[in-house]
């Protein structure tokens, strides 16, 4: 007949009628007979007026403090409260100092840790939720609350207002080792890229190749801006290493597909519209309104892939690219997008112009192609870095997690 009551909640009501946390089904037992309040220090056990009373240790009493152990009667009922006592110390001191990273975000500090996955994991990867009157962090797989390491003060300063950040953001290639990191890169995406048009000369081993090399370079840049993305957004002011590469598939081939889709999503209106003039042809009889319908919907898809990026990025996953998260999301930090927006919009004419005049004006062979991709890489970690700070100084308002 025994049975075990977890003390869950911090009011627990006992006796005989339904309307009871825990309803005692006994003619000794009052309707409501007594309560339980519970907190983190302590259980104390009242009375309601009941008839039989309460009982520690064949005393009576109205309101006592329970320690371990005690043994109860309440009627005919005996009941023993037991507490589970607190481990002396669950986490290493390296733990709770925040010396671990996060597991999905590898790069990133972890700030919380969850006693039952035994896993760490950053501030993109925690859910809030309203416990009681206050904020707690619980773990995405096991909905358990984590463990807040502690952070110390120097690590945390206040954040600038994203626009006093924007001319930081174009020295920030050259923090740390960027410009070591900056020049390799550079020099492995030219070998790609003359490897790529070599293999365009040879028949099913180039073609193949071909394959090979396309999702090689689109996939490590495509890892390397989400990379680049979550360690600012997580708080880091300096550039990242170049990522490494221990499986294909989901260093490489993952990216590359989650680049393609994103691209597909977020231009995919003006896709159809491509698909829709080239089928109907001279039947549609004046394609002035719809080229201009078809320009229309380029430039909405080029509104909408930053923020779109963004939540690819910190979720890792291409369902962010959902008109469902971007949209909202957009119209809450509208000021700060339209001016991070207005940014990549001049990045891209810097890059436009640029290429034009090395084009023209410098006939050397392959030093235009170098400059320009040492010019592209900088500009692109520029405006990856800005989403990041988009991110970062907004992300209360984008309320993602």
């Amino acid at each position: 007949m025994a049975w075990e009551i977890p003390l869950r909640a911090a009011k627990i009501t006992l006796g005989r009628n339904d309307d009871n946390d825990v309803v005692l089904d006994d003619p000794s037992i009052s309707g409501s007979h007594c309560v339980l309040f519970v907190s983190d220090s302590a259980v104390t056990i009242k009375d309601l007026g009941s008839a039989n009373g309460i009982k520690l240790g064949q005393v009576l009493v109205d309101e006592a403090e329970l320690p371990p152990g005690q043994l109860i009667e309440i009627g005919d009922v005996k009941l023993q409260y037991e507490a589970s006592p607190a481990p002396a110390n669950p986490l290493p001191q390296s733990v709770m100092m925040g010396k671990l990273n996060c597991r999905i975000h590898r790069r990133n500090l972890a700030r919380y840790f969850c006693p039952q996955c035994q896993s760490a994991f950053c501030d993109l990867c925690v859910s809030s939720r309203n416990v009681q009157g206050r904020v707690a962090h619980v773990c995405r797989t096991c909905a358990v609350e984590c463990t807040t390491l502690e952070i110390p003060l120097d690590e945390t300063p206040p954040e600038k207002p994203f626009r006093r950040q924007i001319l930081a953001a174009f020295a920030y290639p050259f923090l740390g080792d960027g410009t070591y990191s900056l020049v390799l890169g550079t020099i492995m995406l030219l070998l790609v890229s003359g490897a790529t048009y070599l293999s365009r000369f040879a028949f099913i081993y180039g073609f193949t190749a071909l394959v090979f090399l396309t999702v090689f370079s689109g996939g490590y840049v495509m890892s390397y801006s989400k990379l680049i993305l979550t360690t600012t957004a997580e708080g880091k002011d300096e550039m990242p290493d170049w990522p490494e590469i221990s499986d294909y598939s989901s260093d490489l081939v993952a990216p590359f597909f989650q680049m393609l889709g994103l691209i597909t999503c977020c231009f995919a209106p003006a896709i159809a519209m491509i698909i829709f003039m080239g089928i109907q042809g001279n039947a549609l009889g004046d394609t002035y309104i719809y080229g201009w319908c078809l320009y229309a919907l380029i430039l909405l898809g080029g509104f909408y892939v930053p923020m779109a990026f963004t939540g690819v990025a910190i979720f890792d996953s291409l369902a962010a690219v959902n008109p469902l998260l971007v949209i909202p999301s957009i119209t809450r930090v509208i000021g700060t997008y339209l001016l991070t927006v207005s940014v990549l919009v001049i990045i891209l004419v810097i890059r436009y112009l640029l290429g034009s005049f090395f084009s023209a004006y410098l006939k050397i062979p392959i030093v235009p192609d170098m400059i320009m991709g040492l010019i592209g890489l900088y500009l692109l970690i520029v405006e990856v870095r800005l989403l990041g700070l988009m991110y970062r100084t907004k992300k209360e308002e984008l309320a993602w997690f």
